[in-house]
């Protein structure tokens, strides 16, 4: 049974490495429909995804004078994202899996193989939004003694953040697929190693699957209510266009009489006088559509 351990104040701790899991082997919905990586889109102005993401990964205890390791790993046919400027205390790089067809936890016995037993990773979902500071979790990792520990939302939702002893990762065959959730976690709990869960005190931890889903990230990063539009100040908007409950990014133009509702304009696109976009992500090559909009912000709006 996973057990939530208690938090020691006095346990300094450090990591050795981060993985950053940028997708693989199927793109989601909200990539497909942007053809980019989700991890270059900008969660508020001026910041992506990725930014977001190393902002919460730096906030963790490293080895005093260095800098922590932290790979950026994706697979086809997700998308590469695009490096981001220099984050203080983190050694970013970005490739792809080393090898195809071997899920998550392949990945990270591939990219962590040279690592001591004893020695800590942090594995994170990069296509998510975190409402709030995760590196409590370290700590709470190493005063239980775990061996794997999973990071859960406040609202009892995954998190997508895992802490593990690098010996844990022993347990992964060297060729062949396994994913982490459940074979993973499924195979260390039956070889009697520790399993921890620990809770994130606040805030929530969305995954970016869908356009609902960056639609609603984007008004709790800003601290928006729900249905609020967001533009950057960067966007060029007609005084006569409407946008609701969506989001428009710098460098995107809306003209005169266009109706926008449920959206996504990227930035670099170009939304002509009197057009109506609904429910889709629109960038410089045209408009696609999404499926299910409308529900899916009534749902996440529900939980709110």
């Amino acid at each position: 049974m996973l057990q939530s351990p208690a938090v020691s104040e006095s346990v300094s701790t450090t990591l050795s490495r981060c993985v950053v899991l940028a997708g693989g082997l199927r793109a989601s919905s909200l990539q497909s429909l942007c053809r980019a990586s989700v991890l270059d889109l900008c969660i508020r102005p001026g910041v992506t995804v990725l930014e977001h993401v190393l902002g919460r990964v730096a906030s963790f205890r490293r080895a005093p004078g260095g800098d922590l390791a932290v790979a950026v790993v994706y697979g086809e046919p997700v998308v590469a994202p695009t490096p981001g400027p220099a984050c203080a205390g983190l050694a970013v790089s970005i490739a792809a899996e080393p090898r195809r067809w071997r899920g998550p936890a392949g990945l990270l016995l591939d990219v962590c193989d040279d690592m001591g037993p004893d020695q800590t990773v942090l594995v994170v979902e990069g296509a998510r939004w975190y409402g709030s500071a995760i590196a409590s979790s370290l700590e709470a990792h190493e005063a239980a003694g775990a061996d794997v520990t999973v990071v859960r939302a406040a609202d009892d939702s995954p998190a997508g953040v895992y802490l593990m002893r690098r010996s844990a990762l022993d347990l992964v065959p060297r060729n062949g697929f396994m994913d982490l959730k459940e074979q993973f976690l499924g195979k260390v709990l039956g070889a009697g190693k520790a399993v921890r869960v620990h809770e994130i005190p606040e805030g929530r931890a969305l995954g970016l699957r869908s356009l609902a889903d960056f639609l609603v990230a984007a008004r709790l990063e800003a601290g928006a209510p729900p249905g609020a539009s967001l533009i950057d100040p960067g966007a060029e908007v007609h005084a006569k266009a409407a946008i609701v409950s969506s989001v428009v990014m710098r460098g995107a133009r809306i003209g005169e009489g266009a109706l926008v509702a449920r959206s996504m304009i990227l930035e670099g696109a170009d939304v002509s006088a009197g057009a109506e976009i609904v429910d889709s992500v629109v960038d410089a090559q045209g408009s696609r559509r999404a499926q299910g909009v409308f529900r899916a912000l009534l749902a996440h709006e529900e939980q709110s």
